[in-house]
């Protein structure tokens, strides 16, 4: 009869049960790509296939700005680290949704911070199997161990909200001069402006489009929403060019859809030509969970089934904007 092992002190050791393997649920939304589509003949082709109405206008600005290296590690340039890796700077994208409701939300990017894979290689596996997300947050015991990371590489904050009834406190150009120029449009221009003061970059991008909604049984509430906009470039050097389209499809029946759902996406292909189909035309963008993680956007999962639940919001689509024209070199 097999005898179980047992430590030093004499008592029998209880194999630890495995845990459970980490599955997503798939999110009712689905984001298509199609660079080489005009906006208006787009817009006309879906409000007939989807047999809906125009819900609105929708209108996304990203404005992208840079802390230079220097600023970043927070030392002049005499006594900048000598490391390159912490000295590239950090980026930020302020992503501005305009539609029936406002939302403003900004994400941070600072190349020099690691990686969660690499928090959680650093405390010894701790998290390695996604139970604890909170690892990747405090991979160590002893929060005040030096080696700790301060932050993310991906940071996320959530400005406000408005709506056409209850409008932002600060207006948009207020904030961005206020909080990330270090002050008024004559502080920003000034040689004397604060060396920390985040610099815009000369590129913007904008959607522009509108809504279509598609109603559902009874015609009360919509089952589909599906956002069709045009990619404009603003300022720089390819200032005026349109990039195409974007469509963002969301089913409102449910909050999200089984694991490995293709629903969403069998839908939004039903409604594009299948010829832009078959010839690739079609751009299928997916979130990186991983970002997600390091960004704060999806929730720890049951620890029982090891299933994360999570819903799609406005911070994904805008996460999911960076990401694309990030891969594009739009951003």
């Amino acid at each position: 009869m097999a005898v179980p092992p047992s430590d030093p002190s004499g008592a029998a050791t209880v194999a630890q049960p495995s845990p459970p393997k980490i599955q997503s649920t798939s999110p009712a939304t689905v984001l298509a790509r199609w660079p080489s589509a005009n906006a208006q003949t787009v817009m006309s082709l879906l409000v007939r296939r989807l047999n809906g109405h125009t819900g609105g206008r929708r209108a996304v600005q990203i404005r992208p700005f840079r802390l230079p290296g220097n600023a970043a590690v927070g030392g002049p340039a005499a006594t900048a680290v000598a490391d390159k890796k912490k000295d590239v700077g950090r980026h930020l994208y302020v992503v501005r949704a305009l539609s029936a409701v406002e939302h403003m939300t900004v994400f941070v990017e600072d190349p020099a911070a690691p990686k969660r894979s690499e928090v959680l290689s650093a405390g010894n596996g701790k998290g390695a199997a996604g139970v604890g997300e909170a690892a990747a947050q405090d991979s160590s015991e002893d929060k005040d161990t030096p080696s700790k990371p301060p932050h993310t590489r991906w940071s996320c904050c959530t400005v406000g909200g408005a709506s056409q009834w209850s409008p932002l406190a600060t207006p948009f150009d207020a904030f961005l001069q206020r909080v990330l120029l270090g002050g008024g449009p004559a502080a920003a221009n000034s040689a004397s402006a604060s060396a920390a003061a985040w610099v815009p970059r000369s590129m913007a991008i904008s959607i522009e489009g509108w809504i279509i909604s598609s109603p559902g049984q009874g015609g009360v509430t919509a089952d589909w929403d599906v956002k069709i906009g045009q990619v404009n470039i603003k300022g720089g050097a390819a200032a005026g060019t349109v990039k195409g389209v974007l469509i963002e499809a969301t089913y409102n029946a449910v909050p999200y859809l089984p694991a490995g759902s293709t629903f969403v996406k069998d839908f939004v292909s039903s409604l594009i030509p299948s010829q832009a189909l078959a010839v690739g035309e079609i751009q299928w963008i997916t979130l990186d969970e991983e970002r997600c993680l390091e960004a704060g956007l999806l929730p720890d999962p049951d620890p029982v089934t090891g299933v994360r639940e999570w819903e799609w919001t406005e911070k994904h689509s805008a996460l999911a904007y960076i990401q694309m024209f990030q891969s594009e070199g739009l951003l």
